[in-house]
């Protein structure tokens, strides 16, 4: 039986992976990025290739210099979870030795 991890909603303190592009499309150099969510906040965000600009509620994201904060919608995350809520999951998997 696979393990059953809770899905509950982005909080702030989450360590979170962006997993989709930007909803104007463009490549997205965010795309992988593991940060920890910060706050959230409405704001309205520009890309920084087609300048589209989007009022949107969006999870801010401590990061790095030169971007010091990134600004990205909720549902571009995916929350990964603490192994304090992994470590009392186990899988049954029969091993087979190696030929």
């Amino acid at each position: 039986m696979a393990a059953q991890v809770s899905e509950r909603p982005i909080a702030v303190g989450d360590l979170v992976q962006v997993i989709l592009p930007p909803p104007c499309g463009c490549p997205s150099i965010s795309l992988g990025m593991i940060r920890t969510v910060i706050a959230f906040q409405k704001s309205v965000g520009v890309c920084v290739d087609c300048k589209d600009h989007q009022m949107a509620y969006r999870a801010v994201l401590d990061g790095p210099a030169p971007w010091a904060h990134w600004v990205i919608q909720p549902y571009r995350l995916k929350r990964i979870p603490p192994l304090s809520e992994l470590e009392g999951e186990r899988t049954e998997e029969n091993m087979k030795e190696p030929a």
